[in-house]
C-alpha cells in the first residue's frame, strides 16, 4: 500500500513538473522565446524538472586562461552526497567526470595547470570514502581513475612537466586501499589496477624520461608495494597476490628491466637496479619467504624463485655482466 501510494505521489509530482513546462514554454512563446538566452532556459529547464536527479550533490568548477572544457556529470538520481570539484588555469585543458549507479559520499577533485592536459575520473556504485584525486601541471599529460563497487578507498595521481600517461582503476576495494602514482619528467607510463583488494597499497614515483610501470594487485589483503623508477627507459611489471605481502622496488639511470610476482602469504622482497641494461626476474609463491637483490652496473642478470616456507635469498651484483640463478 505504501509502495503504491509513493509511486502516485511520484507520479503526480512528475505530472505537475511536466504540467509546470509546458506552461513556461506556453508563456515565452508569447513574448518570443527566441529573446531567452541558451543560459535562462536551461535554469528554467533546471526548475521545471526539479525532483527527477538526484539530491545532495555538489560541483564546483573554477576556469582561468583559454579555451578549457570541462564536463561534471551527477544526473544520476541514485547518486547522492557526493561533489566534484574541478579547477582549471592555463589553456586547453579538458576535465571530466562522472558519478553513477548509486554512489554515496564520494569525491572528484581534478586540477589542472597547463596546456592540453586530460583529466577522466569515473565512480560506480562507489560507498562512503571513495575518492579520486587528479593533479597535472604541464603539458599533454593524461591521467584516467575508475573506480566501481569501493568504499573507503582512494586513486591519486599527479603528474608535471610533458606528455606522461597514468591510470589508476579500482574493483571491489575497500578498507583503505590506495594507489598513488607520481610523475616528473616526459613520457613516462604508469598503470596500478587494484581488484577485490582491502586494505592494499601500491605506490609508483617516476622521474625522468620514457619510463614504464605496471602494477596489479588482485584477491589481495594487506599488501604493500612502493616501486621508485629515476632515469630513462626503466621497466617494471609488478604483481601481488595473497596476504601480508612487502615489496620495495628501486631503479635507477637508464634500461633496467624489472619483472616482480608474489602469491602466498606474507612473502618480503626488496630489489635495487642502479646502472644501464640490468635484468631481474623474482617469484614468490610460498609463505613467510624473503628476498633481497642489488645490482649496480652493466648487463647483469638474475632469476630468483622462492616456493617454500620461511626461506631467505640474496643477490648482490657489483659490476657488469654477471649472471645468478636461484630456486628455493
Amino acid at each position: 500500500m505504501l509502495l503504491m501510494l509513493w509511486h502516485d505521489v511520484s507520479f503526480v509530482h512528475l505530472l505537475s513538473s511536466i504540467r509546470s513546462l509546458i506552461s513556461l514554454i506556453s508563456y515565452f512563446k508569447e513574448i518570443n522565446v527566441k529573446r531567452c538566452t541558451p543560459i535562462a532556459a536551461a535554469v528554467l529547464f533546471a526548475i521545471a524538472s526539479q525532483g527527477v536527479f538526484a539530491d545532495n550533490n555538489f560541483a564546483g568548477l573554477s576556469q582561468m586562461g583559454d579555451n578549457h572544457a570541462a564536463t561534471a556529470l551527477q544526473g544520476d538520481p541514485t547518486v547522492s552526497f557526493s561533489s566534484i570539484w574541478q579547477t582549471q588555469s592555463g589553456s586547453t585543458n579538458t576535465a571530466f567526470a562522472q558519478q553513477i549507479n548509486s554512489t554515496t559520499l564520494s569525491a572528484i577533485l581534478q586540477t589542472q595547470a597547463g596546456f592540453s592536459n586530460n583529466a577522466f575520473a569515473i565512480q560506480s556504485f562507489a560507498g562512503p570514502g571513495a575518492l579520486s584525486t587528479i593533479f597535472q601541471d604541464g603539458t599533454s599529460n593524461g591521467a584516467t581513475t575508475v573506480q566501481t563497487s569501493v568504499s573507503a578507498t582512494s586513486a591519486e595521481i599527479n603528474q608535471f612537466n610533458v606528455m606522461n600517461t597514468a591510470a589508476v582503476t579500482q574493483t571491489i576495494t575497500s578498507l583503505g586501499t590506495s594507489a598513488l602514482i607520481n610523475q616528473t619528467g616526459t613520457s613516462n607510463s604508469a598503470t596500478v589496477g587494484q581488484s577485490i583488494a582491502a586494505a592494499t597499497t601500491a605506490i609508483v614515483a617516476q622521474e625522468g624520461d620514457g619510463n614504464f610501470a605496471v602494477v596489479i594487485q588482485a584477491n589481495t589483503s594487506n599488501n604493500f608495494l612502493q616501486a621508485s623508477q629515476r632515469g630513462s627507459n626503466n621497466v617494471l611489471g609488478a604483481s601481488q597476490t595473497g596476504f601480508g605481502h612487502i615489496a620495495n622496488i628501486s631503479q635507477e639511470q637508464e634500461g633496467n628491466f624489472l619483472v616482480y610476482a608474489q602469491a602466498g602469504v606474507s612473502n618480503v622482497a626488496s630489489s635495487t637496479q642502479i646502472g644501464t641494461t640490468n635484468t631481474g626476474q623474482l617469484n614468490q609463491s610460498g609463505s613467510f619467504n624473503t628476498a633481497t637483490t642489488f645490482q649496480r652496473g652493466l648487463l647483469n642478470d638474475f632469476v630468483l624463485s622462492q616456493a617454500g616456507i620461511a626461506d631467505v635469498a640474496t643477490v648482490f651484483q657489483d659490476g657488469n655482466n654477471h649472471s645468478a640463478v636461484i630456486f628455493q
